[in-house]
């Protein structure tokens, strides 16, 4: 259990490090988490990054949402 918290921390901070470097979209950032983008925007708050929301980053969320959906 410790190390499985361990792991997803690591993994959460490596999205947000994507995101950060704007690598990736905050979409693709919250599924690189495998957390709703929601959390994952409540913890950019958190740890008070910057949002870099642009019309390319709306287009990909558009996008990893639609995969999303045809997988449900």
């Amino acid at each position: 259990d410790l190390l499985a918290r361990a792991v997803k921390a690591k993994i959460i901070q490596l999205a947000i490090d994507k995101y950060t470097r704007k690598k990736i979209s905050i979409g693709k950032a919250a599924e690189l988490a495998r957390i709703p983008i929601a959390d994952f925007m409540n913890l950019l708050a958190e740890q008070k990054v910057n949002f870099n929301y642009t019309l390319e980053s709306l287009k990909e969320d558009i996008e990893t949402a639609k995969k999303a959906e045809k997988k449900t």
